[in-house]
């Protein structure tokens, strides 16, 4: 449910993996705060919705089109350098 919902609310799959394992930590550390006032689903809704809406802002900032992926960096220098 985590991971979808991330991958449907970025459209990446890596950002959605890292989202995932991101939220997994927050729920660790925040799950006495839930108050249980609305269904467990919901909250996690709602806690994956924030990080991904503060996840889009910061790629915004950043200019994420502008961003290389490391595995294709790694790909590049090594097809570059004739290794």
């Amino acid at each position: 449910m985590v991971y979808q919902l991330s991958l449907h609310l970025l459209g990446d799959q890596q950002e959605a993996l890292d989202l995932s394992q991101e939220f997994f930590l927050r729920v660790f550390r925040t799950l006495g705060q839930f108050r249980g006032q609305s269904a467990l689903r919901t909250w996690i809704y709602r806690v994956v919705a924030t990080q991904a809406s503060n996840r889009r802002r910061w790629w915004r900032r950043r200019h994420q089109s502008q961003q290389v992926a490391l595995d294709q960096h790694v790909r590049t220098s090594v097809t570059a350098s004739g290794i």
